[in-house]
């Protein structure tokens, strides 16, 4: 009795046994693939035993994976388990999101010898009958969403020696990791505003990564007029701003004119957007002091492109002294910013805003005012003139203090150009420009206006203070022209000659008595700002 017992459960166990080995035959338990560590890849006790994982002589490889991923794409893949001298080969597959460790995708069988089973929610295709077929085919069907991320793919293979034991077989595993299709980029270039009444928006750029340049356009909505605008450009070295400079949206053109310096430390650039439908053809040509025409070229621009360049750098190929102007045509009309660069005696590279003057506008004869000028303590100002016409321009510059409450601004007499005096007259060659230095010499800051009294039509003009306190020169900025015109009694302070620059300063000094009262003050917009009155109350519309 004792015997048939014995002989009961070794026929029990060894039924057991066998059972456990051929299950394993025919696929094994879901995660012996290696997905949550190779100590589970097969190789645990009661599984496969006495070879290390990956042990030299053999193989698992996974073919058939893209190098990023397409949601909804079907991919056929190959697994091949390889190792000489086994018979009996067999495999486990699956694939899961990086992230999440989640099912990513859908598998299925690519051939009679591969099944699908699941567990806790994840997939794994593997052999249906491991035999000495070693070449199993699997279909994978990507996630329908590439927020999904990085699929990883976990792969067991097993090389067996057929012996129906658990011992002198070889586990191969094996990881790959395959990311989505980079989405497309999200476009940054349009961004919409909206302003209520009177009130402004700005938007900044963070200034990270390489440097990107290029044009922008304010375009209005449907029913709403175009705002102004102005673009500031700064830089930073070494962590510290070191210059800005202010760029009113400009209007189109056809022709133009800009004041050009290429001397040393200093430079011009300019820049020309195309906004239109085709080619611009852009014809220039630069004109010297002496009112003599060089280096005239021409270059395209293709539709809804731009280009920026200095002058002295190709197309325009200005060379490296250049004191006069550069004028250029365009086919259709192109809108243009001209910038002066000045490296100082650090290395950083300080940047002014230039006019650029519209040569299809009229010429005038009147006053030209710049509201502002500074010279001694550290500053000095560049009066810059240029001639709009085809004939030598004249006339004379006039510097005038600020004035008090109780008396009109007089002359005042400084150092420019190595001269001393209070007026200085100027002679521009047709097309060409004219500089006036202030020597800044003084230790005290004399300050006040400057008046361009022409001799016939008036030039451009444009006033550029330079700050330099010590041995460095801290700052540059440019201000552009307004002129004084009379009419019926009335003075009006306007643009001198309408370009790209939307900002102007005037002075105004007020009545001698307030018996005045309160002053208005009109836009060309029939708008209304409001003066003070001997009381001091505020009054107007805004």
């Amino acid at each position: 009795m004792q015997i048939k017992h014995t002989f009961l459960f070794t026929m029990i166990l060894g039924i057991g046994w066998c059972g456990y080995l051929f299950g394993y035959s025919l696929g094994p338990d879901p995660a012996s693939n290696g997905i949550f560590g190779d100590a589970r890849a097969c190789s645990i006790p009661g599984c496969h035993v006495g070879n290390p994982v990956n042990f030299s002589g053999g193989s698992v490889t996974l073919a058939g994976l893209p190098v990023v991923w397409l949601p909804g794409q079907t991919y056929s893949l190959l697994v091949m388990v390889q190792r000489p001298g086994q018979v009996r080969f067999g495999f486990q597959l699956s694939a899961v999101a990086e992230a999440t460790n989640q099912q990513a995708g859908t598998l299925t069988a690519g051939a009679s010898n591969v099944q699908i089973i699941t567990g806790g929610g994840i997939q794994y295709a593997e052999h249906r009958n491991a035999n000495q077929i070693s070449a199993f085919n699997v279909n994978w069907t990507a996630p329908s969403s590439a927020s999904v991320g990085t699929v990883r793919f976990n792969l067991a293979g097993n090389a067996a020696n057929g012996d129906f034991n658990n011992t002198g077989d070889f586990i191969y595993t094996r990881v790959d990791r395959v990311p989505p299709e980079a989405a497309p980029p999200v476009d940054s270039s349009v961004r919409s505003f909206v302003m209520a009444d009177r009130a402004g928006v700005s938007m900044i750029t963070d200034g990270s990564g390489d440097l990107t340049t290029g044009y922008s356009r304010i375009q209005p909505g449907a029913g709403s007029t175009a705002p102004a605008g102005v673009a500031i450009f700064g830089l930073r070295q070494n962590n510290i701003v070191v210059t800005e400079a202010g760029v009113p949206a400009s209007p189109l053109i056809t022709a133009g004119r800009i004041y050009a310096e290429v001397d040393g430390p200093v430079n011009t650039g300019l820049a020309i957007a195309n906004p239109n439908a085709q080619a611009a053809v852009i014809n220039f040509h630069f004109t010297n002091s002496a009112g003599v025409d060089f280096a005239a070229g021409s270059t395209t621009i293709p539709a809804n492109q731009q280009i920026a360049r200095f002058l002295d750098q190709d197309p325009f190929n200005g060379g490296p002294g250049v004191q006069g102007t550069l004028s250029f045509s365009s086919n259709v009309p192109v809108s243009a910013i001209a910038l002066r660069g000045f490296t100082n005696e650090r290395s950083e590279f300080l940047i002014t805003t230039l006019p650029l003057t519209d040569l299809a506008a009229a010429a005038s004869s009147s006053t030209v005012t710049l509201p502002h000028f500074a010279d001694g303590g550290g500053w000095t100002t560049q009066i810059v003139l240029v001639n709009t016409t085809n004939n030598t321009l004249t006339g004379n510059i006039q510097f005038y203090g600020p004035g008090t409450a109780d008396a009109a601004a007089t002359p005042v007499t400084l150092t420019a150009n190595g001269q001393t005096a209070s007026s200085f007259s100027y002679s521009i060659q047709r097309q060409s420009s004219f500089k006036l230095v202030t020597a800044g010499t003084g230790s005290v800051t004399s300050t006040g206006s400057v008046r361009i009294l022409p001799q016939g039509a008036a030039p451009s003009s444009l006033v550029i203070f330079s700050f330099k306190p010590a041995e460095f020169t801290v700052s540059e900025a440019g201000a552009s022209n307004v002129q004084i015109i009379t009419g019926g009694g009335i003075q009006y302070a306007e643009h001198r000659n309408a370009n790209q620059i939307s900002a102007f300063n005037v002075n105004w000094t007020a009545p001698s008595s307030a018996s005045v009262g309160t002053v208005r003050f009109n836009g060309a917009d029939r708008s209304e700002w409001g003066g003070r009155s001997a009381a001091g109350q505020y009054h107007g519309s805004r």
